[in-house]
């Protein structure tokens, strides 16, 4: 059951979760952050309210801003390299 859902992530670069805390149920979606070799580092992820939330239009915002960071990343990787 997880390696599906992994694969999913891994393809779709980017994963929607929902998760109870205290008195409210959390909606999130997450996407990595990769290095050079495209391998995930790190995340970014926005969590809200879900009767708050529509998660479908937090993921073009939040995986643009994860592919920005990973470009940015690499970026500064080559320049601190050379």
């Amino acid at each position: 059951m997880l390696r599906p859902r992994l694969a999913a992530i891994h393809r779709d670069r980017f994963a929607v979760f929902s998760r109870p805390q205290w008195d409210t149920l959390m909606t999130g979606v997450a996407a990595p952050i990769l290095d050079r070799n495209g391998t995930t580092i790190a995340a970014v992820s926005v969590i809200t309210p879900s009767e708050q939330s529509q998660p479908a239009a937090h993921i073009p915002v939040v995986v643009a801003v994860a592919r920005a960071i990973t470009r940015a990343m690499a970026t500064e990787t080559v320049r601190d390299a050379g």
